[in-house]
């Protein structure tokens, strides 16, 4: 496999684009072999974790009880997707009203009555 086009940009410093090819290596041996086996390994692990622990924040975000945030985090499986869990519709609502303007609020507010 070639090398991957990475692109990077800054929001601190906008206007500025790295951009260059990056070799992974082809597959898990080809990575273990470029770059060993210790730093693939905690590579997978730091990505997981960070991952395992936005399911969760979802989860208690969504107001789940302690016990089932625990079961499911026990049961989570990296790759695998996770349950969706449905949004309070009055939430979405406040979220979506706090990225409005003043006005454009008290206009879309008006014209529900």
């Amino acid at each position: 496999m070639p090398a991957e086009q990475v692109v990077v940009k800054s929001s601190k410093t906008p206007g500025v684009v790295a951009e260059f090819a990056f070799d992974f290596g082809d597959n898990l041996p080809g990575a273990t072999k470029k770059f060993g086996e210790d730093v693939v390994y905690s590579s997978f692990k730091q990505k997981a974790k960070t991952r395992l622990q936005d399911y969760i924040r979802s989860l208690i975000d969504a107001g789940k009880p302690t016990a089932e945030i625990v079961k499911l985090g026990i049961a989570w499986m990296p790759g695998v997707a996770a349950i969706r869990l449905p949004k309070d519709p009055k939430e979405k609502a406040r979220a979506l009203l706090a990225k409005l303007t003043p006005e454009e609020r008290a206009d879309l507010l008006k014209s529900l009555k």
